[in-house]
């Protein structure tokens, strides 16, 4: 993907990529999203933020982002434009989606209240939805870590989950799979924390359910598109397609669907991807990935999410045709 020289005045619809990345080649998605956008003759336009800054020069009814090394110049028509953002976290960043967003582009999950991994668990306990029991534990100071309170932290959480093992641990911000390990007996488990905590940092321990396969439910707009199944890697407890899993395609039935939209209705989202686990012929809510990846998809079967996303932006928020 080529951005040097790139000067864009829009008069057709647009589709910002917003990301703190630097090496765009790596992330599979926004080629995806690039090639869908030249088959729909939409503009793709990606904008590695902690080289852009908003212009302060004032046009009617449009956003001027310059680049700090190469002078490149991008006018934004926000009527136009559709803004996707992506693993950023960084100032730069944040002020050019701030911008972006008060001067009304469509923004992707504008409204989203979607937090990470602990905070999404308490809004779905409070909405009686079904997720495996977590637990945040909280980094600790040195004294603590080598004092009697350790033994007493290490038997509230034992006493939370019914002394029960094997236990997930997870860290926090981890994605792809990464970040994720079993414990399996209260002596692996008091030594795992000591070290976490000695090092310092919150994780999360997380029951265990024993499944084969989850299914990764991508939600557009208004409803559930695409379930994609993905078996567990063998001889690992991860069922992340970066991780080696097997996938294929995967039918939501109506319930599936429904629960589905629960969750993404109360966490605002319009666009996500909602992991479901299925055990005793219970659903569960694994986890919700606010910026979902199309290259597992894209990869691993026949199916064009990332065309099914641009079509939907096309039609201007509306579904349109999926054949």
């Amino acid at each position: 993907m080529k951005f040097e020289n790139y000067i864009v005045e829009q008069t057709q619809k647009t589709l910002i990529a917003l990301t703190q990345m630097r090496k765009p080649k790596i992330e599979k998605t926004f080629k995806y999203l690039e090639d869908a956008c030249k088959k729909h003759k939409i503009n793709f336009v990606f904008i590695n933020t902690p080289d852009w800054y908003v212009d302060d020069a004032i046009f009617k009814n449009k956003v001027i982002l310059k680049n700090y090394t190469t002078n490149e110049t991008i006018k934004i028509i926000p009527s136009n434009t559709t803004v996707l953002s992506k693993r950023m976290d960084n100032l730069e960043g944040n002020a050019i989606k701030k911008i972006l967003q008060e001067s009304n582009c469509h923004m992707i999950n504008k409204d989203s209240i979607s937090g990470n991994k602990y905070e999404n668990y308490l809004i779905f306990k409070k909405h009686n939805i079904l997720s495996p029991a977590t637990m945040l534990i909280n980094n600790k100071t040195e004294d603590d870590v080598i004092s009697s309170k350790n033994d007493k932290a290490i038997a509230m959480i034992l006493d939370y989950f019914d002394n029960k093992f094997p236990l997930m641990l997870k860290t926090i911000p981890g994605s792809r799979g990464v970040g994720v390990t079993m414990i399996e007996s209260g002596k692996t488990l008091k030594s795992t924390l000591q070290t976490i905590w000695q090092l310092g940092g919150n994780i999360l321990l997380q029951e265990y359910l024993p499944i084969e396969f989850d299914i990764r439910c991508t939600w557009l707009g208004d409803e559930a598109v695409l379930g994609i199944k993905r078996l567990k890697v063998k001889n690992d407890v991860r069922s992340n397609y970066s991780q080696g899993a097997k996938i294929s395609r995967y039918d939501l039935n109506d319930k599936e669907k429904q629960i589905v939209k629960k969750v993404c209705n109360i966490l605002k989202l319009e666009w996500a991807g909602v992991d479901l686990a299925i055990v005793d012929n219970k659903h569960y809510i694994l986890e919700v990935n606010t910026s979902s990846d199309m290259d597992f998809v894209l990869d691993g079967t026949d199916l064009g999410i990332a065309d099914m996303f641009v079509n939907y932006i096309k039609m201007g928020g509306k579904h349109g045709n999926r054949e």
